[in-house]
């Protein structure tokens, strides 16, 4: 998967982005809630069917779904450029 970054998911700032992506403001509820994708095969180490939330955060420029911290946490995966950037700006 081009977005997993093994070696990134051990920096400050891969824990930073998580802890970035804890904090947003609710944005949206959606309809139905969602699954790890990696699960299905039975890799997620938290389970093969873990839950992802139902609702889509904000800081007021990005909008991101409620699990995305999973991935960052248990899947080593590193979004685009701007969403990271935006977290690592906000400790400055």
């Amino acid at each position: 998967n081009a977005h997993v970054d093994e070696e990134w998911a051990q920096s400050p700032a891969a824990e930073q982005l998580a802890s970035y992506l804890r904090v947003g403001y609710i944005e949206s509820y959606e309809m139905g809630y969602s699954n790890c994708r990696f699960g299905g095969d039975g890799s997620c180490p938290t389970g093969p069917w873990v839950n992802m939330g139902c609702i889509a955060l904000t800081d007021g420029e990005f909008v991101w779904p409620e699990g995305l911290v999973h991935y960052v946490e248990h899947h080593a995966v590193r979004p685009p450029g701007a969403a990271g950037a935006a977290a690592a700006d906000s400790s400055d």
